[in-house]
């Protein structure tokens, strides 16, 4: 598993009245969702953000287990393509690309 570049978790979200939210990680606030245009996003997104360690570690756990299950029923083809699908989203959250 790769090192940890992130801020670690968990995060947690903040919102107030004028409909803006916030994501932190104790103390340091890592976003801010003030769109105005789309305030009724907001709190949704700042909550996914907010999943994002857990949901990384969850994506991390699952791979050597799909691997493996990869290995044993070489005919899984959309389990292959699952795996494909997780392996770029854990990619993409370890990446400096």
């Amino acid at each position: 598993m790769k090192k940890t570049e992130h801020t670690p978790g968990p995060w947690r979200t903040v919102g107030n009245k004028a409909g803006s939210w916030s994501v932190l990680s104790g103390n340091i606030c890592l976003a801010v969702l003030a769109r105005k245009d789309c305030l009724e996003w907001n709190e949704a997104n700042a909550r996914l953000i907010a999943a994002a360690p857990e949901l990384l570690e969850a994506l991390q756990n699952l791979q050597p287990l799909v691997k493996r299950y990869l290995v044993l029923n070489i005919n899984a083809a959309a389990w292959k393509s699952a795996f494909e699908k997780l392996e770029e989203a854990v990619s993409k959250a370890t990446s400096a690309d």
